[in-house]
C-alpha cells in the first residue's frame, strides 16, 4: 500500500514536471538572458552546502537550500532558453555548403539535444530535492545538474565558433 502510493506520488510529479515543461517551452522565445556559469556552479557545488550544513543550524539550512534550489530551477530554466533560441536560430546552417560551417552547426544541435534532455532531469531532481530533501537520510542521493555547466559551456564555445566561421564568410555585394 505505501508502495503503491510512493509510486502515485512519483507518477504525479513527473507528470507536473513534463506539463511544466511543455507549458515552459512555448514561451521560451519570448525572454532569453544570459547565464552566469560562476552563479550556477556556486548553487550546485556540494562542498559549499557541506559548509553550510555544518555551520548553519537545521531550519535555517533548509531555508537557504530550497531558496538554491528555486535560483537553480531558475539558472535551468534560463539555460533552456538560451539554447532553444539559439538552435533555432543555426539550425539553417546544417545544410551550409560550407564544410567547417555545417560541421559546427551540427555539432550545436547535437549539443542542444543532450542540454535539453539534461534540463528536463535537473528540474526533476531539483523539485524532488526541493519537495523531499531526502539527503538527510541518504546523503548520496544528493542531485544537482553539475553536468549541465560543461555542456552549457561547450555550446556557447560551438556557437561562438560557428559566429567566426560565418563572419570571415565574404558578404555579397548588392547590385
Amino acid at each position: 500500500m505505501i508502495i503503491t502510493l510512493i509510486v502515485v506520488a512519483f507518477a504525479v510529479l513527473a507528470l507536473v514536471a513534463i506539463l511544466g515543461y511543455a507549458l515552459w517551452s512555448r514561451r521560451a522565445e519570448s525572454s532569453v538572458r544570459s547565464v552566469d556559469l560562476r552563479t550556477v556552479r556556486v548553487l550546485t557545488d556540494r562542498e559549499d552546502e557541506t559548509f553550510l550544513r555544518e555551520k548553519v543550524p537545521a531550519k535555517k539550512f533548509r531555508t537557504l537550500k530550497r531558496r538554491r534550489i528555486g535560483v537553480t530551477l531558475k539558472y535551468v530554466d534560463n539555460i533552456a532558453r538560451y539554447v532553444t533560441v539559439t538552435q533555432a536560430a543555426k539550425q539553417q546552417f546544417c545544410e551550409s555548403a560550407d564544410p567547417a560551417e555545417a560541421h559546427e552547426a551540427m555539432q550545436i544541435m547535437d549539443l542542444a539535444a543532450e542540454i535539453h534532455k539534461q534540463c528536463v532531469v535537473a528540474r526533476v531532481r531539483l523539485t524532488l530535492e526541493f519537495m523531499f530533501p531526502l539527503e538527510f537520510m541518504f546523503p548520496s542521493l544528493q542531485l544537482a545538474p553539475a553536468l549541465l555547466v560543461p555542456r552549457y559551456q561547450a555550446f556557447r564555445e560551438s556557437v561562438n565558433r560557428l559566429n567566426a566561421i560565418q563572419a570571415q564568410r565574404p558578404m555579397p555585394i548588392a547590385s
